[in-house]
């Protein structure tokens, strides 16, 4: 009974960091891509500036 319990304590925990890491490392990978896209888009732009000045406003 208590080999039981400690490996469904284990295997929770396990799982948990788990699906934890992986979604913190999908958000993060999908922010770097955007912020990527979006300074390229930037240094593309004559606008660039403006557009800085509006998204820091808001």
């Amino acid at each position: 009974m208590f080999g039981i319990k400690v490996f469904s304590c284990f295997f929770f925990f396990f799982f948990f960091f788990f699906f934890f890491f992986f979604k913190i490392n999908y958000y993060l990978e999908c922010f770097s891509i955007a912020l990527s896209l979006f300074y390229n888009f930037l240094s593309k732009n004559k606008l660039y500036h403006f557009y800085f000045c509006i998204l820091t406003n808001f």
